[in-house]
């Protein structure tokens, strides 16, 4: 019988950090990932907690970030803290699809759904206009099923494009997407229009396609409220080229919606012919041309947010073609009806941000996800009510800096399933797909670290940060305290631990304004830990470091890498009130070339009151 493989482990001094001196304050590559909880829906809280966790496997194991941020919270129990979120690449997970493997070299609008029975699915077009649609089918993200042809123009007199899909309330799949005729689509309105078909068999087979909408349009995309109305929103062309002719120089364009109240199965409005007239829900004035107002605010994205009102995202294209911009829109409700040339809704956000091509999502804690494309992939954390923006980040810079006509999808509470077009010289396609984790604010569960080079003890305490952007190498922090110690444990993952290279620097404050201390873990415990105070750098001298380095494990290769435990002197460090603040860099060498420093891309280095926040047990 073959031996299973086996953890060889070299172990430094198991000691308490203690602090003794009196100090007053201190491309990618596919990953496995399945696990870790279950996708909440859009207003739902996350499925599993630590209490529903399998035992720890004896002696050290290293986690991943997928199996940690499992603890049950409220919803939008961020809310208003939104500054202190931000996103990060597992580069782990990043992935990228040739054409040879998707059948197309031109590959475009990538589309991953997650199935009802945990599968995935990816929806994507030929060409940036069609002419087919294809669909794949993976069960862990790393292998997919031979592609097929969803919507094929061969044989027929249609051009499709777009496909998005939505898992129903009832477990069955509905897919939209756009058809026109390959001849005459400037003035044939009516074999223009959506499309949706059902699957009842998590994707596998596809029923018969069921017209829901006649008229030229583009970009549908579907999302179903709690009461079960189904919405499909999609940018809006026809009334004003029915009325006015197609305009070779610009589009006037809004955003419409058809709905329907019983799984897609009938729709309204029903439109079948002039004026082409669906529900208009957002669109804005972009200025004049032969006499005629133009409108704009097209591809758009529906959100129902957690208070209960619905956010829409769009492009919008300036009339002279200058710049495009991202409108956003507000509203209570969905009963009214623009006309044609109405600006609408009345809560508007114009020309909030360069790019185009958005997306939107919101986590069960309440940060709201803007992304878009400009210069790469584009990700703006907003608060709870979809407002209150932070800067933009760039969370797949290391995978690729083109990207165009990007998706999201929640997958679970802390995470998001990204997807784009990496544009390549000679004009062809590959698509990228990987997790982006949310960093956000985190609780100290109640404990005293017993430093042993074991994560065990942490079972309950799964509130995590997480780098692992630029490399193979990342690692997650969490934090314990009671009434006199502060514990960090640092999980890092990496194939190829080199112990010159490989270290993490950690800054931590006791308060957003004042002194830190930094302090560089690596191999043989403390490199080096100074106290800054308006930058200047004063050394401090720590005991030790427990550490526990896992040289070999053949059974999982995935989680090689080392353990590093801290216990910390709360009044030493002058840790007396409920927040600290703690910022890293992880710093990775892999046969000898040194990664670019992973660090979480909202915090500045010299700056606590950007860092992310530990919230602390109070001192009794």
């Amino acid at each position: 019988m073959k031996r299973p493989g086996f953890l060889l482990f070299l172990l430094f001094p198991l000691i308490v950090l203690l602090m003794t001196t009196a100090c007053d304050g201190t491309p990618a590559v596919p990953a496995d990932t399945a696990g870790g909880e279950t996708a909440p829906s859009q207003s739902g809280a996350p499925e599993t907690d630590a209490e529903t966790l399998p035992p720890e496997p004896e002696g050290a194991f290293l986690h991943t970030i997928a199996e940690l941020n499992t603890a049950k919270g409220e919803i939008d129990d961020h809310a208003g803290e939104q500054d202190h979120s931000s996103l990060e690449l597992d580069w782990r997970s990043a992935v990228m699809l040739t054409g040879k493997q998707l059948r197309t070299l031109t590959p475009y609008y990538p589309r991953i759904k997650k199935c009802p029975d945990g599968g995935y699915i990816l929806f994507y077009n030929s060409g940036v206009t069609g002419p087919d649609i294809y669909y794949t089918l993976s069960d862990d993200l790393r292998t997919w099923s031979t592609p097929k042809l969803f919507a094929s123009s061969s044989g027929s007199k249609y051009l499709y494009a777009t496909a998005d899909a939505l898992v129903l309330q009832n477990g069955e799949m509905l897919a939209v997407y756009s058809f026109r005729p390959k001849d005459g689509y400037k003035t044939d309105l009516y074999n223009s229009g959506l499309k949706v078909r059902r699957s009842t068999d998590n994707g596998k087979t596809w029923g018969m396609p069921q017209r829901i909408y006649i008229g030229m349009n583009w970009e549908p995309y579907l999302s179903q409220d709690e009461d079960g109305t189904v919405y499909c929103i999609f940018t809006h062309t026809a009334p004003y080229v029915h009325y006015y002719g197609y305009n070779e120089t610009i589009r006037s364009s809004g955003s419409a919606i058809v709905r329907s109240t019983d799984n897609g199965k009938t729709w309204t409005p029903e439109v079948k012919g002039p004026p082409f007239e669906a529900q208009r829900v957002i669109q804005d004035y972009v200025g004049d041309l032969d006499g005629r107002k133009i409108m704009n605010d097209q591809m758009p994205i529906l959100l129902k947010l957690h208070n209960g009102r619905y956010m829409i995202a769009c492009e919008r294209q300036e009339i002279n073609k200058s710049h495009w911009y991202i409108d956003l829109g507000y509203a209570d409700d969905l009963e009214y009806s623009l006309g044609l040339t109405e600006v609408g809704p009345a809560d508007r956000l114009n020309k909030k941000f360069l790019g185009t091509g958005p997306y939107l999502a919101q986590f069960p804690s309440g940060e709201t996800v803007i992304t878009y494309n400009r210069g790469g992939f584009n990700a703006v954390i907003a608060g709870a009510n979809g407002k209150g923006f932070q800067m933009a980040q760039k969370p797949f810079e290391a995978v690729s800096t083109t990207c165009h006509w990007q998706s999201t999808e929640l997958f679970t509470s802390h995470s998001l399933l990204a997807a784009f077009e990496n544009k390549k010289e000679n004009k062809q396609n590959d698509l990228v797909y990987g997790l982006l984790y949310l960093n956000h604010r985190i609780n100290a569960g109640e404990m005293k670290a017993t430093p042993d080079g074991s994560a065990a003890e942490w079972r309950k305490n799964t509130d995590a940060l997480f780098l692992g952007a630029v490399s193979q190498a990342q690692a997650s922090f969490r934090f314990g305290c009671d009434a006199e110690t502060v514990s960090i444990l640092i999980e890092r993952l990496d194939s190829a631990l080199d112990r010159d290279g490989d270290c993490e620097e950690l800054t931590i404050a006791p308060a957003a304004k004042g002194p830190f201390y930094r302090v560089i873990t690596d191999a043989s415990g403390i490199r080096s830990a100074v106290r800054v105070e308006n930058g200047a750098e004063t050394p401090v001298s720590l005991t030790g470091v427990s550490l526990l380095v896992t040289e070999e494990n053949t059974a999982d290769p995935d989680r090689l890498g080392r353990i590093t435990e801290l216990v910390l002197d709360r009044a030493a460090l002058g840790f007396t009130g409920d927040t600290l603040y703690f910022n890293a860099v992880l710093r990775n060498t892999d046969e000898g070339t040194a990664s670019a420093p992973d660090t979480f891309s909202d915090c500045r280095a010299a700056d606590p009151a950007t860092w992310k926040p530990v919230r602390l047990a109070p001192v009794k």
